[in-house]
């Protein structure tokens, strides 16, 4: 299951919806393009509201990939390279492999209590 988590780009104001044009202009793009690949139904997208900066004070936004599949983590760093051509949004893209993944059950929702 890759987990794609957007950092840096600043706090939202309501729900999945950044301050900043570029952080959500990023979302809909990653969300767009991987809704179109065979693991579409894996992967989960992860919006951490946060300002990030280097030891300059210059603003240093990042996306991280974390992931078990080989496969999908080159095919996200591809997707995010395109974005960052194709869109102009700079950031960087850091990877952490992901040793295992233990799925919830699937009985019921996480929200109602099964």
């Amino acid at each position: 299951m890759p987990n794609i988590e957007i950092h840096g780009f600043g706090f939202f104001t309501s729900m999945l919806q950044f301050a900043g044009t570029n952080a959500s202009k990023l979302y809909s793009a990653i969300r767009k393009r991987l809704n179109k690949q065979s693991f579409r139904d894996e992967f989960v997208l992860t919006i951490v509201p946060s300002a990030c900066f280097n030891g300059k004070e210059k603003a240093q936004p990042f996306v991280r990939i974390c992931s078990s599949e080989a496969d999908h983590t080159e095919r996200i760093i591809e997707i995010l390279k395109k974005i960052q051509k194709k869109e102009g949004i700079k950031f960087d893209i850091e990877v952490q492999p992901l040793a295992r993944f233990i799925p919830a059950e699937k009985k019921g929702g996480f929200f109602n209590g099964k």
